[in-house]
């Protein structure tokens, strides 16, 4: 799963947060509740894009065997060696460490984020009001 969330909202959300006597003093995990899976979310990030979203597909059981190579000893020190940075984007992959649990912001935070094909529409918009200047 992956926890995202539109800037407008951590605005609000910050704001809320500074302002709530119960938030005093705690933290939160920052997230949209809607939690979709990564394929979910490249399915929505390519209908926000007009074009088609090209899966591919894995074996049965190829996620659970990457998901042991990826925690096995030897594995981390060789990628520790080798490439950092790439093996930790990949384990963040492998184990659904994009996703943070906002119950507890959610007792405080009780607006209705913007919903994400929304967020995703604008940022779609965004970019290529940016790029169309360049």
């Amino acid at each position: 799963r992956v926890s995202v969330i539109h800037v407008d909202d951590v605005v609000d959300l910050l704001m809320s947060l500074a302002t709530h006597p119960k938030a005093a003093n705690e933290v939160y995990c920052v997230a949209n509740p809607e939690a979709p899976t990564v394929g979910e979310l490249a399915d929505r990030v390519a209908r926000a894009c007009g074009r088609p979203r090209r899966a591919v597909a894995l074996a049965a059981g190829a996620w659970a065997l990457a998901r042991r190579l990826t925690w096995f000893p030897a594995m981390q020190a060789v990628a520790a060696l080798v490439g950092a940075r790439v093996y930790w984007r990949f384990s963040l992959l492998i184990d659904n460490v994009f996703w943070l649990d906002t119950t507890k912001l959610q007792v405080i935070w009780t607006e209705a984020p913007i919903e994400l094909d929304a967020g995703l529409a604008d940022l779609v918009a965004t970019l290529v009001n940016v790029i169309t200047r360049l």
